[in-house]
């Protein structure tokens, strides 16, 4: 079940009710506006970021975790902000339950950032209003409309168009927009797939400094993807994007902090160090970032950059493979492979230390 207000609600097993059978919805009582970090604001960065949280029987928000990071102090702004909200709790058979929910926290230079409706949700006037701003020209309003149109996000899912009006963003100079179409042409989606293309829109994006859009030449440039392989110009863009992932990832922006830990990892431009990429996927685990604590519980499975640690391994598997993202089902194959090897105490002690896990809890 899906509300207006930004809240969506899902079971918790084990420590929430399902939604229906008797069970209702958490209700927004009294929300509080997020404010702008200096970096976000400085670096002129929007979007929105995505938090989990438990809304107790005493309609309190708790365990809250990012779920779709935005970087920047931005994750950390929605965190506090909504950790003082209050809620009216689900109830059953006239009693109150803790029921899971995701919120949407938006961030838009210009106004103020607040809580916007669940993509899949979002009303027709709002739609409207986006296309209308689109057609009149507005760069990042095409983006947003094509992304939605990629996703199916409150508008029936339509690859040609998205393609169609994020091309228009890029084409204005929107470097996301740049980094997006470049995305897109190497996954073949709304267009035939063209390696050199995706190059092209990449060095655009990547000459108006997007860190993704650099890191990405790195990896053409070092597997030939697009253009001839090249170490020198794989090197130089690595350590472009490497240094703009730090400033990032020094900011707290679970995202730099996850893909700085794979460059240490990969030695991308960077000296091979799996103690470094355990630090820094570390932090980014513990604020909640699902793909870092993938990566982190196999590094604890393996002994690598950390010593051997199968419980909190597979802790940090499972945090993982709870998250509702595309590479859900690979980390809950890995959890479940890592569980066979694991005594009964074991496991119980990881599946205990999942279930107490709060962000920040293992700094």
């Amino acid at each position: 079940m899906r509300h207006g207000s930004g809240l969506a609600c899902r079971q918790n097993k084990g420590r929430s009710q399902p939604i229906g059978d008797g069970v209702t919805a958490p209700s927004v009582l009294n929300k509080v506006t997020p404010e702008y970090s200096n970096e976000a604001r400085t670096a002129q960065l929007e979007g929105t970021v995505v938090l989990s949280l438990v809304v107790d029987d005493q309609g309190r928000p708790q365990n809250l975790k990012v779920v779709r990071s935005l970087g920047l102090g931005l994750d950390t702004k929605a965190i506090e902000a909504v950790e003082k909200w209050s809620f009216k709790p689900g109830m059953k058979d006239g009693k109150p339950v803790p029921v899971m929910a995701t919120i949407e926290v938006n961030f838009k230079l210009g106004a103020n950032p607040g809580i916007v409706p669940n993509p899949q949700q979002l009303r027709t006037d709002d739609i409207n209003q986006l296309r209308a701003k689109a057609v009149e020209g507005d760069a990042t309003a095409q983006l947003d409309l094509g992304l939605r149109y990629a996703r199916g996000q409150g508008v029936p899912p339509d690859s040609a168009e998205a393609a169609r009006l994020i091309r228009k963003a890029a084409d204005a100079g929107l470097p996301r927009a740049q980094f997006t179409l470049g995305a897109m042409y190497s996954r073949g989606q709304g267009m035939t797939r063209d390696y050199s293309e995706a190059v092209s829109w990449w060095r655009k994006a990547a000459d108006a400094g997007y860190v993704d859009a650099q890191y990405e030449l790195g990896i053409a440039y070092a597997q030939s993807r697009g253009v001839p392989r090249d170490d020198a110009e794989a090197l130089k863009w690595y350590r472009t994007a490497a240094e703009g992932y730090r400033k990032g990832a020094d900011a707290g922006d679970a995202g730099a902090q996850t893909t700085l830990g794979n460059i240490y990892a990969r030695a991308q431009g960077v000296t091979q160090d799996y103690s470094q990429a355990a630090d820094w996927w570390r932090k980014a685990a513990d604020a909640g970032n699902p793909a870092a604590q993938y990566s982190l519980g196999l590094a604890y499975a393996q002994g690598q950059g950390v010593a051997q640690d199968l419980v909190l391994a597979q802790m940090w598997l499972n945090l993982s493979a709870l998250s509702p993202v595309q590479a859900q089902a690979l980390r809950a194959k890995a959890r479940d492979d890592l569980a066979k090897k694991l005594t009964p105490e074991q496991l119980a002690e990881a599946q205990r230390l999942a279930r107490e896990w709060k962000p920040g809890s293992r700094k």
